[in-house]
């Protein structure tokens, strides 16, 4: 009963015109700056964890008031393109 007034509800919305919130848009001024820091420490004697974390904890440090999870995606696309 519960979904069937849910779809309902978004249905009732869309024909409306209800217009829903965009996602946020994954600033990329991140990713040039992990590229860096992952070849930095692509030859450095450790495990693929510790490397990351090393990325990580930089990009922390570099660019304090960005989300986390910003950087974290950072690192995978700095990673993707190398």
């Amino acid at each position: 009963m519960i979904k069937a007034v849910q779809r309902f509800a978004l249905w009732f919305l869309k024909v409306s015109g209800y217009e829903f919130p965009k996602p946020q848009i994954f600033a990329n001024r991140y990713v040039p700056a992990a590229k860096l820091l992952c070849a930095e420490f692509a030859n450095w004697d450790a495990s693929g964890e510790a490397k990351r974390h090393q990325v990580y904890s930089r990009l922390i440090k570099q660019f304090p008031e960005a989300r986390k999870k910003d950087l974290a995606l950072a690192i995978e696309l700095g990673l993707q393109d190398a």
